[in-house]
């Protein structure tokens, strides 16, 4: 069984501004059924906070795994893109393009007759240079995503949903992990002209993947790391 978050927002309630908003809620400019003028509402976006695997045939314990969503700050905020729509008149365009969490936290186990495991994931999500967020905004702006263990790297429009580092860990203590280097290339791009928009096709890959271990050779002891 799958379990879902809850309403991001309520109704009639004030909004933030929709290029300032980190909310799980997002503005739309649409027509209700019999309507002829345009209007914003706002909707909600749905995300997953629990998984239930279940043994349907030998009777073993169901297993929860659960999902913990944040930015690099440890904030739960969301970032939105400007959408990237050549058929909508430029001004019935928001920021209403799902982009996400830097950071989503995946624990399996949930008592402590079951051990957990958790590991922590970073995301790019092509941020920089979205139209309307100055270089210095804290609500998903951002141009660069830092990393756990690895370097900060430019949240570039191409990258968005890279994996950039996973960090398992043993309680509080992180025991393996690695992180992974981008490469892009643009393949295409076009130009709409009155519509304000140029698309662009990219191809992405790992360029290079570095790991780590934990070693130690006593508990008392501080980790070292093998790369």
């Amino acid at each position: 069984s799958v379990n879902y978050s809850g309403p991001g927002c309520e109704p009639n309630a004030d909004h933030p501004k929709p290029e300032e908003n980190t909310s799980r809620c997002f503005p739309v400019y649409w027509s209700p059924q019999g309507g002829t003028e345009r209007q914003q509402d706002w909707f909600h976006k749905y995300v997953v906070t629990d998984v239930y695997s279940a043994d349907t045939t030998g009777g073993s314990d169901s297993i929860r795994t659960h999902y913990d969503y944040t930015d690099d700050g440890g904030r739960e905020w969301a970032a939105w893109h400007h959408a990237d729509d050549p058929i909508s008149p430029p001004k019935w365009r928001t920021w209403n393009q799902w982009r996400g969490y830097s950071t989503v936290t995946t624990t399996v186990g949930d008592s402590a007759n079951r051990p957990k495991s958790r590991t922590v994931s970073v995301f790019l999500r092509g941020m920089a240079g979205d139209k309307g967020k100055s270089k210095d905004l804290t609500v998903a702006g951002n141009t660069k995503v830092p990393g756990l263990r690895s370097p900060a790297i430019t949240d570039r429009d191409a990258l968005a949903g890279f994996l950039r580092e996973n960090v398992t860990y043993d309680g509080n203590t992180p025991v393996s992990g690695a992180w992974y280097e981008p490469w892009t290339h643009e393949t295409a791009s076009y130009d709409y002209g009155e519509a304000q928009y140029v698309a662009r096709a990219s191809y992405v890959r790992t360029a290079s993947e570095h790991s780590w271990t934990a070693v130690t050779r006593d508990r008392s002891l501080s980790a070292q790391w093998e790369h």
